[in-house]
C-alpha cells in the first residue's frame, strides 16, 4: 500500500490522492500530517530510519527542523544508523557537527542506545 499511495519528498512521506477518490481516501490524506505527528519509529538497528525526516526521537518530532546546515538529498536520506560507530555508540562528533548543543557538550536531544 505504501508504495503505491505514498511517496517520498523532501520534506517526508506525502499521500497521494486524485479527484477519482473515495471521500474517505480524501479525508486520510487530509490528515496524513496529524498522523505523522502522533507516530514514532522503533529504531531497530537503525537501518530504515531517516534520520532527518522520521520521528523517531521520542516527543521531539523530525530532527530537520534542528540541522545545523543545509541539508543535501544525500544528508536527507541518511539512516539513524549512520550516525552510530561501529562498535554500537553514537557518534558524539557527527552529531556535534549537525545538531545544536548545550550543557557538557553533548547532543541537545537525549538519545537512548539502539
Amino acid at each position: 500500500m505504501k508504495g503505491k499511495y505514498v511517496r517520498e519528498n523532501h520534506c517526508g512521506h506525502a499521500v497521494l490522492t486524485s479527484s477519482l477518490a473515495s471521500g474517505v481516501w480524501r479525508t486520510i490524506c487530509k490528515l496524513w500530517p496529524t498522523f505523522l505527528e502522533g507516530i514514532t519509529l522503533r529504531l531497530g538497528n537503525g537501518a530504515s530510519v531517516k534520520f532527518w525526516i522520521d520521528q523517531w526521537v521520542e516527543g521531539q518530532g523530525r530532527l530537520l527542523p534542528f540541522a545545523l546546515k543545509e541539508l543535501t538529498k544525500e544528508d536527507l536520506n541518511a539512516s539513524v544508523n549512520e550516525f552510530i560507530t561501529v562498535d554500537g555508540r553514537w557518534n558524539w562528533t557527527k552529531l556535534r557537527n549537525n545538531l545544536p548543543t548545550w550543557g557538557g557538550g553533548r547532543g541537545r536531544f537525549d538519545v537512548v542506545a539502539l
